[in-house]
């Protein structure tokens, strides 16, 4: 005990506030953490002894790097999830669905149209989003109830009608366009409508393509992306909230309409193949894409094929639940109105030649409207491609709407159909 208490003795005191760096404990009138400096290391030749107790050795890094540490981290993850999202919308635009539809659903069918609304201002209906759209937006536009299908059915196979369906009406309307260059420009480009309905046809007329590839050889490609779509019944006044106006029948909506088309064209001598898939069916958020890989398979098969018209129907609900029917007066009878949808690479998409399609459409529309005047719905310029790349004579086709009949459509569809083909053969009105 005595040679004890003469090492305590002997032992030099530590100031207050000094520190050393023995391993383990401070001796001192102060505890304090051992402090590691690159001068003061225990062991500068880095490989501490077998036998050395372990010391406790704090980063040297201050409060200011470690927030420049984080800073950094924080700008390389964002930067990443840029990337990510840049990538994904490019490839999505490509095919005319961009990236936001991730978030509330696809926008389908038509865009907007101005309906009278007794010299009360106007109601701004037909676009359609799937499938978490509210039913009615802020500014009265209106998505058809049931716009995919009936929760727990398969489109056109019936199923329970929910208890709180119910009847509404359907309405009549007038959209016909003022005049041959009406357009409804949803994007951000401002086109010379004029200069692009005189620009030059991007596409030979029939004459040369059959010099080339054979008389008979087809010109035309018909599909329907969204080929569920289908009509109301020959004079029906009303219609149920549960309708999904959609059917698997081909004889009952678009596809039909479709065959209308394809007859027209071959009786005056435009041949054109019809695709009958309903790329809808299985997967409707995947229609665009599972159709315009098929589009490029057909052209690439048939290399005669310049047009391809993709057929619809549109979808016009106003928010107080009225379906609105458009349709003109023709000698065979009432038909419906029909608008041309011409995508852009506004949203992205490889789609640069957009205004040859443009110029196309301008030129059918002045044609049918000097068959049947009051036909045609003004032209409605999108920032989706909807395809459209695929081909510099591609048109999406509005064939009606929900509230027309299969009948309306079809006459339609003909009165269009005349009027494409002598587009087609280069034949001046």
């Amino acid at each position: 005990m005595d040679k004890l208490k003469e090492k305590e003795e002997t032992a030099l005191p530590v100031p207050a506030g000094e520190e050393v760096s023995d391993g383990a404990f401070n001796f001192g009138t102060e505890e304090k953490p051992a402090k590691i400096t690159p001068d003061t290391v225990p062991f500068p030749d880095g490989s501490p002894p077998p036998d050395a107790a372990s010391v406790d050795r704090p980063s040297v890094r201050g409060g200011f790097g470690r927030y420049i540490f984080l800073f950094v981290c924080a700008a390389l993850g964002a930067f990443a999830v840029f990337a990510v999202a840049a990538g994904l919308g490019d490839a999505l635009g490509r095919t005319g669905i961009t990236l936001p539809t991730l978030l509330y659903g696809e926008v389908v069918n038509s865009g907007l149209s101005e309906i009278p609304k007794n010299g009360d201002g106007v109601i701004l209906t037909g676009r359609v989003r799937v499938p978490a759209a509210p039913p009615v937006a802020e500014d009265g536009t209106g998505e058809k109830p049931g716009a995919l299908e009936a929760e727990g059915e398969e489109a056109g196979d019936g199923g329970t009608v929910p208890e709180d369906a119910e009847e509404l009406p359907i309405r009549s309307v007038d959209l016909s366009a003022a005049d041959a260059l009406g357009v409804i420009n949803e994007t951000d480009f401002s086109p010379d409508l004029r200069a692009i309905a005189e620009k030059e046809r991007a596409i030979p007329a029939a004459a040369e393509l059959y010099a080339e590839y054979g008389d008979g050889a087809p010109l035309v490609l018909i599909v329907h992306t969204h080929g569920t779509e289908s009509y109301s019944p020959d004079g029906a006044e009303e219609y149920s909230s549960s309708d999904a106006f959609r059917s698997l029948d081909p004889e009952q909506g678009v596809v039909a309409v479709g065959e209308t088309v394809r007859g027209i064209l071959e009786e005056r001598g435009v041949g054109a193949i019809h695709c009958t898939s309903m790329f809808d069916a299985a997967d409707f958020s995947s229609a665009y894409a599972s159709s315009g890989a098929e589009v490029a398979r057909i052209l690439e098969a048939h290399p005669s094929v310049r047009y391809v018209l993709d057929i619809h129907r549109d979808a016009l609900i106003t928010a107080k639940g009225e379906n609105l029917r458009p349709a003109v007066k023709t000698d065979e009878g009432d038909a419906a109105q029909i608008m041309i949808v011409v995508g852009t690479d506004g949203a992205g998409a490889d789609h640069l030649g957009w205004e040859d399609n443009l110029s196309l459409a301008l030129k059918v529309q002045e044609g049918v409207l000097e068959a049947c005047p009051g036909l045609m719905r003004s032209v409605d310029l999108r920032r989706e491609s909807f395809n459209q790349q695929l081909s510099p004579g591609s048109l999406l086709i509005e064939a009606g709407a929900a509230a027309n009949s299969l009948s309306e459509a079809k006459r339609a569809a003909a009165i269009f159909a005349g009027v494409f083909a002598d587009t087609v053969l280069g034949k001046q009105r």
